[in-house]
């Protein structure tokens, strides 16, 4: 059986120790981008043990797990050998003192913001495995405590994961310039807008006016039972009319982007074109998981390369237009940007 090693909370020089260790590592990438070759990331997750294949998914993007820290150090220890990790924590400060680049953080949101502030100023990057948007000036916190250590974070956006969303942003120059972007069945909530938020900046470019009044609205539905609840207009000219519904769920949802010289469909496992050519079905893989996505995207951009997740600066614009269609909403009217 594997049997990791409990660390207690450092010493003052142990914290200089991991920030020099980090520092080499980031000279380390920096070769290795020259040179084509990429550090995996080492990586410790911090857990409420919501989650016990958190481990299995971040190996699968790329990342050695070398610690576990739980809520209690006894926990730590259990939970380290089940993850086959070389350590576990006592508390925070003993993660920060090790030699990580990385953490994955599996807990609720006022507490991962907080653990996310205190790591990424001490130079340990962040994936946020739970798809819970922040409000935006906890945004922005989080962001200038990355540049005061000079490290990154990400979030695991469900819809990040979709393969179909990737395969039709490459297809998009295929029908030209977007005029609207239709969404029929997406699930109601907080969190579920914001991953709709991320999808039109991602396919559409950055939203300019939003309006999430009925009394506005270009368009009141999209069909006589699916009413229009938010709609945005993005800086390319293309408007966008959502349909949420609390009955709704991730895998029933349609979205229509129309084009000039043709529309695309997609759902979260299918994909189909229509221009000159005719109407085709295009094979797409199923959904990655969001984690393993995250992890991966993390590494990348660590690395210097484009990255596939969704980071601080996509978060703060999502929180920003969520801000706005609150506002909206308020005012009965449109709001720009």
């Amino acid at each position: 059986m594997h049997v990791p090693e409990l660390r207690t909370a450092s010493r003052r020089a142990d914290r200089a120790a991991a920030a020099q260790w980090r520092e080499e590592r980031r000279a380390l990438r920096e070769e290795g981008r020259e040179d084509g070759w990429a550090l995996p990331l080492q990586l410790a997750l911090v857990t409420d043990g919501s989650d016990r294949g958190l481990a299995e998914m971040v190996r699968a993007g790329g990342a050695d797990v070398v610690g576990l820290l739980a809520p209690e150090a006894l926990e730590s220890l259990v939970w380290a050998a089940e993850a086959q990790a070389d350590h576990g924590y006592s508390a925070l400060d003993a993660l920060a003192a090790d030699a990580v680049d990385a953490a994955c953080l599996d807990l609720p949101l006022s507490e991962s913001c907080r653990v996310a502030s205190v790591l990424l100023e001490d130079g340990v990057s962040v994936v946020l495995a739970r798809a819970e948007l922040p409000e935006r000036a906890v945004v922005r916190a989080l962001l200038d405590a990355a540049g005061v250590g000079s490290s990154s974070a990400v979030m695991a956006l469900r819809t990040r994961g979709w393969r179909s969303l990737a395969d039709a942003a490459r297809l998009l120059p295929e029908i030209g310039p977007l005029s609207q972007l239709t969404v029929m069945g997406w699930p109601a909530g907080r969190a579920a807008r914001a991953e709709l938020c991320d999808v039109v900046r991602r396919l559409c470019g950055d939203v300019v006016a939003v309006c999430a009044s009925a009394a506005a609205m270009p368009a009141h539905e999209l069909s006589p039972t699916a009413p229009v609840s938010l709609s945005l207009l993005t800086g390319g000219g293309a408007t966008v009319v959502a349909n949420e519904s609390p009955k709704a769920a991730f895998s029933d949802a349609l979205l229509t982007l129309v084009g000039r010289s043709g529309r695309l469909v997609v759902g979260q496992r299918s994909l189909q074109i229509s221009d000159r050519k005719g109407v085709r079905s295009i094979a797409v893989a199923a959904p990655a998981d969001p984690v393993r996505v995250a992890t991966e995207g993390l590494r990348d951009d660590l690395a210097g390369h484009p990255s596939s997740a969704a980071g601080l600066g996509d978060l703060l614009a999502a929180a920003r237009i969520m801000e706005l269609a609150a506002l909206s909403y308020d005012s009965d009217t449109w709001v720009e940007a």
